[in-house]
């Protein structure tokens, strides 16, 4: 490259970074850059440099998943729906009404209550499923189990 050719090249990007010599051709561009310095584009959750912070999130969001922005959290999930179960964790909807336990999502306080309490939340589905081991939903004529006395019903009707 010619002296002529070198100086207009430094002539179209007159914005130099005083810490790696890397030269922009706007202000802006090196302001974002400064972000790579500070460590602001770095993953930290595999490393990756990116050279902008909208990138670094995109990549975040696409290799990583979602972030939970609640304040303190910061907790990552694979996709939008464990994202929006996580919420109800930080609504205090998954907090068990006997024992004030948090559990990690709605999935698991009803495993919980049922396990830990002996509880159903639906007293409706409750007094079905007791009625199941009591032996009230076993048709008398085919000795087939229902899962409810409505199943029962429905099946002698039929008959």
């Amino acid at each position: 490259m010619t002296a002529a050719a070198a100086a207009a090249a430094a002539a179209a990007r007159p914005f130099v970074c005083s810490l790696c010599g890397k030269a922009f051709r706007a202000a802006s561009s090196l302001s974002h850059h400064a972000a790579v310095h500070r460590g602001l584009t770095t993953c930290p959750i595999c490393g990756r440099v990116s050279s902008r912070r909208p990138d670094l999130l995109q990549h975040m969001r696409m290799v990583h998943g979602y972030l939970c922005r609640q304040p303190g959290c910061g907790r990552w999930f694979p996709n939008r729906p464990r994202l929006s179960e996580h919420g109800a964790w930080h609504r205090g909807e998954t907090v068990c009404r006997f024992c004030q336990r948090r559990l990690v999502n709605k999935t698991t306080l009803y495993q919980h209550l049922l396990r830990v309490h002996g509880l159903l939340a639906n007293r409706k589905r409750r007094s079905d499923h007791l009625s199941w081991h009591r032996g009230e939903t076993v048709c008398l004529l085919c000795q087939h189990r229902f899962s409810t006395k409505f199943n029962l019903r429905t099946h002698m009707k039929a008959l």
